[in-house]
């Protein structure tokens, strides 16, 4: 995406979405990596300003849609989007609605890093990028000294404003506090180089918050020594350097296989959450007495099938949930949590989806979100457990059913949370990761990870899948601890992970106020 007017000096635009400055070297980003080109103008505003995005005509997030539609005509082989973004849900928000009607998968491998970590990786991978948009006064940076400095030079100084409480930098940059080009990276065949200085322009001459950036008038290409050109995975994985940070000198190695990572996982997720507790503030939330009280209603939700008809078993259960709603004076869209029990195997991916197509068609349809309490599905717990015959004929309906064997009947229980009330009024706070990252795994199906409401938080059930590619640790006959298969063993540290990341991302955005978690 490039500005209106790419040939003029003041191509800055006021965008939720896109990054302007540095669009005159767009094209050599292109030809430096010999990749296609496809561009388009910005043309539109930021009409939906909502963290939840809901496809707007006039919004800018279509200029994109748009373009990206003509690159899926052109390469029917493109199956995904890959996007920097670090801390930003309305970014991250907007390019996964993007994916989600592309049938693409969002790919954000950035997505929480820490930033100190990720930009020190940055530098180890041999990244050579300029500031080229800085704010400067509101966070402690100034024209001279840090606008148009290497990030390789840049990041004592950044190290020390973000320990600097008075300033709240972020070190890369995710606030606006200051932006980037690249010029050379290891994906590149050559190395861009500038014509001529650049010209520095003041966006915004406030004096609490000066906006400079820099404009260059021209750039061409430099051939690079092959051994620089890292293009494959084993090429990238190999890139180890020392990046100095002051006085100290830091060894990185910023690209890490799926196998290395499970095989330091128990050490660095013991070392991760005993680190996130010692260093917060509150580690202790007291649970409201409330909240134990029975439910208002309490009815079986269980259906049996004869002959495993496991979608009609779910439509059923899901029609029985909606008119036990009904009889309370609440409907589907006040949902806000739901648990599923089977006796089927969700390790069937096409059971797990025969499951998932009525609930999607219940809570996660763009019609149905755009109305729902939170713009988003409900958190869910997904079970599946094992039925002995003996219970299956305690709970068979006789008139319907004879005597019964296991291997006959399908079980679906589904049971929920609503919000009763006056719900516009209700502080409602739900977060729900579409796309693949290091973080945790992405939700692919029609539920949230997280709802808060008011004070209190509902959190989706985890399994111990890797999140890069949402697969089950690789099958390993080793024994580490008690006659534990690694590969098990791996599960429950990725699970157990997977918890404390979100529910670290909730407690970090409530208030002392306790929290209540659905594991």
């Amino acid at each position: 995406m490039q500005p209106l007017d790419i040939d003029q000096d003041s191509i800055e635009v006021d965008s939720y979405m896109f990054q302007s400055v540095g669009a005159e070297g767009i094209q050599y980003l292109a030809k430096a990596m010999n990749l296609p080109l496809f561009q388009s103008k910005i043309q539109r505003k930021a009409e939906c300003c909502s963290l939840s995005y809901e496809v707007t005509t006039n919004d800018e997030v279509e200029d994109l849609f748009e373009l990206l539609s003509v690159v899926r005509d052109k390469f029917d082989n493109i199956g995904g989007l890959v996007t920097g973004a670090i801390l930003s849900n309305y970014q991250r928000e907007r390019i996964e609605n993007i994916c989600e009607r592309l049938s693409w998968v969002s790919l954000a491998y950035l997505w929480r890093r820490d930033q100190k970590e990720l930009l020190l990786d940055i530098v180890g991978a041999g990244i050579a990028a300029k500031i080229v948009k800085a704010c400067i006064a509101a966070f402690g940076l100034n024209i001279e000294c840090d606008l148009g400095s290497w990030i390789a030079d840049f990041v004592p100084h950044v190290f020390l404003l973000a320990d600097d409480p008075s300033c709240g930098l972020n070190p890369c940059g995710e606030g606006g506090e200051f932006e980037t080009f690249t010029f050379d990276c290891p994906l590149y065949v050559k190395r861009i180089v500038p014509m001529e200085q650049p010209k520095v322009l003041i966006h915004s001459s406030d004096p609490f918050s000066t906006v400079a950036y820099l404009r260059y008038k021209g750039f061409r290409l430099e051939n690079k020594e092959v051994s620089d050109i890292r293009l494959t995975k084993e090429a990238l994985l190999k890139i180890e350097n020392e990046v100095l940070v002051g006085d100290k000198v830091v060894h990185r190695r910023p690209f890490i296989s799926n196998l290395e990572r499970l095989a330091k996982l128990s050490d660095e997720v013991a070392s991760e959450i005993s680190c996130d507790i010692s260093s917060s503030k509150h580690n202790e939330f007291p649970i409201d007495d409330a909240l134990l009280a029975a439910p208002v209603i309490n009815s079986p939700g269980i259906r049996l099938f004869h002959g495993g008809l496991l979608l009609t078993a779910t439509c059923v259960g899901v029609s029985y949930l909606i008119s036990l709603l009904g009889g309370a004076g609440l409907k589907p869209d006040q949902l806000i949590h739901y648990h599923v029990t089977t006796n089927a195997d969700l390790s069937d991916p096409n059971i797990a989806t025969t499951i998932s197509e009525p609930l999607k068609l219940l809570f996660d349809t763009p019609s149905v979100r755009k109305r729902r309490v939170g713009n988003a599905p409900p958190s869910q717990v997904c079970i599946s457990s094992h039925w002995p015959v003996e219970a299956l004929n305690l709970i068979r309906d006789v008139r319907l059913l004879p005597e019964i064997t296991e291997r006959e009947l399908i079980v679906v229980g589904l049971s929920g949370i609503a919000v009763a009330g006056g719900t516009e009024t209700t502080i409602i706070d739900v977060m729900r990761v579409r796309s693949l990252s290091h973080w945790a795994p992405a939700v692919v199906a029609p539920h949230s990870q997280a709802v808060r409401v008011g004070s209190h938080c509902i959190f989706a059930g985890q399994v111990g899948i890797m999140p890069e590619t949402l697969q089950l640790p690789p099958i390993s006959v080793e024994s580490p601890v008690d006659h534990l298969p690694l590969h098990i063993d791996q599960q429950c540290w990725l699970a157990l992970r997977h918890v404390h990341r979100v529910m670290k991302v909730r407690v970090s955005l409530s208030s002392k106020n306790p929290l209540v978690g659905f594991l």
